[in-house]
């Protein structure tokens, strides 16, 4: 599926800034610049509950900011319960790398 979202992008003259996922074969992501595209078999869709997740009044980007005092051990939490990939580096991720909006920060 996701080659067919990229062959729609280039018909449109739109350009993606890479795929991720693309040797898992449940859960794949399009980075679209100012958008992403996530694309799940159902039963992955249906373990990680992405609907109930943003919907839920107690999600925790809605409890914490970052300068609450329980921000940083909530953060560690959820790293130990969802770790990054072992070979994700944050030096080469080249998401944002051409996004204006992240030069400027």
């Amino acid at each position: 599926m996701t080659t067919s979202i990229i062959a729609a992008m280039k018909d449109r003259r739109l350009k993606h800034h890479g795929i991720e996922g693309e040797a898992d074969d449940d859960w794949q992501c399009i980075n679209c610049n100012y958008f992403l595209v996530h694309v799940l078999l159902p039963k992955t869709r249906k373990h990680l509950d992405i609907e109930g997740h943003w919907t839920s009044p107690t999600r925790p980007e809605l409890l914490l900011h970052s300068s609450h005092p329980g921000y940083e051990a909530h953060f560690q939490q959820l790293l130990e319960q969802y770790p990054c990939p072992e070979d994700y580096n944050a030096d080469t991720d080249v998401a944002y790398k051409d996004d204006p909006v992240v030069k400027e920060l």
